[in-house]
């Protein structure tokens, strides 16, 4: 089964789930998985305490508290950091689920890690039915927050990524990797997302190309999902629309010509005369073509001449709405804070792209 066929296949699991299914709702304080192993375990122990000795393990304040959480599993080669609140630093070699996995599993060299991690298995029970602790390893699925370093590693691979058109899959390169339910990046001055040109990666291969930066809703990129488009370059975009709104100026221009013209030649129809046999004397113009020259005179008046003035004040209007940055509030500085672009206007203030 393909990427985008297992990601369908997801969504429509999980459509299902919010349509039949009830909602899922975890409780601020849940101790319903606490396991109960040996004659006293954790679970009899919460419901003999009462009063100050139940507040100890409550956890208000940051302090001390009893919850369920799973055992790690560590590999041999593997330093763990552990919290007491199932957060973890792990010093070691590239997997991304049991010991066999990743480059780590296969006994590569050169494919040190490192994994932050905080919330093994997410929401799913720490405990088995039978009160026996879940044994967890890495799952880059349910593990509730990770940052993952690699020296070595398929990272796409790990969390489920379609290719893109400027960002094929990565395969065994250092990598790092973030997932969470959200994530943020705050520069107090500036962010910059940058690839680098030709030159040699990590492992000693050469980059013959440029990669791209593809921003990807969904993580789908594939039949009939084919959505990734290329960015617009904002002021190429506004040369390229200022240059269409003078052509079609220019074709107003030439309509209205071609009336103004045509309009004359009307009039000339419309008040020509015959000589009659009476001594050659100059006829009236025919009742026929004075009414209907002036019924199309007044038409062409109301429905053309007038409509192509009005088109002229909309393309002017229209140049200065979208394609002028335009300051509301100017100050010395266009580009300071406290100065305002007209909200129209169709060129980001801060962000660029090449």
């Amino acid at each position: 089964m393909s990427n985008i066929d297992d990601l369908k296949t997801k969504f429509e699991v999980f459509q299902n789930a919010l349509q039949d299914g009830p909602k899922r709702v975890k409780k601020a304080v849940d101790l319903s998985d606490l396991s109960n192993i040996g004659s006293r375990g954790d679970a009899d122990k919460v419901r003999s305490l009462e009063g100050p000795a139940l507040d100890v393990i409550r956890g208000v304040a940051c302090a001390k508290i009893l919850e369920p959480l799973p055992r790690y599993r560590n590999a041999p080669c593997e330093k763990v950091i552990a919290g007491k609140n199932n957060s973890y630093i792990v010093l070691g070699r590239d997997r991304d689920k049991s010991l066999l996995s990743g480059f780590g599993g296969e006994g590569h060299t050169k494919a040190g890690s490192i994994d932050i991690v905080v919330g093994r298995l997410g929401s799913n029970t720490a405990y088995k039915a039978k009160g026996k602790k879940i044994t967890a390893e890495p799952d880059f699925e349910k593990d509730s927050a990770r940052i993952y370093i690699s020296q070595k590693s398929n990272i796409d691979e790990y969390f489920s990524l379609v290719s893109t058109a400027n960002a094929a899959l990565s395969e065994k390169r250092a990598s790092i990797g973030m997932k969470a339910d959200t994530i943020r990046i705050i520069g107090r001055e500036s962010v910059r997302i940058v690839t680098e040109g030709p030159g040699f990666n990590s492992m000693g291969g050469a980059r013959t190309s440029v990669g791209g930066i593809d921003l990807v809703a969904g993580n789908r990129d594939a039949p009939p999902y084919d959505d990734v488009q290329p960015l617009v370059k904002g002021k190429n975009l506004v040369k390229a629309l200022t240059e269409i709104a003078i052509l079609i100026d220019e074709l107003r221009s030439t309509l209205a010509g071609f009336v103004t013209e045509q309009q004359e030649f009307n009039t000339a129809v419309q008040n020509h005369t015959h000589n009659s046999p009476f001594f050659s004397l100059p006829t009236a113009p025919a009742g026929a073509c004075l009414t209907q020259g002036l019924t199309t005179t007044m038409n062409i008046f109301q429905n053309t001449t007038i409509g192509l003035k009005n088109q002229g004040f909309n393309l002017e209007a229209f140049k200065k709405n979208y394609l002028s940055p335009a300051i509301i509030n100017p100050v010395a500085d266009p580009d300071s804070e406290s100065s305002t672009p007209d909200p129209n206007y169709i060129l980001s203030r801060f962000n660029g792209t090449n």
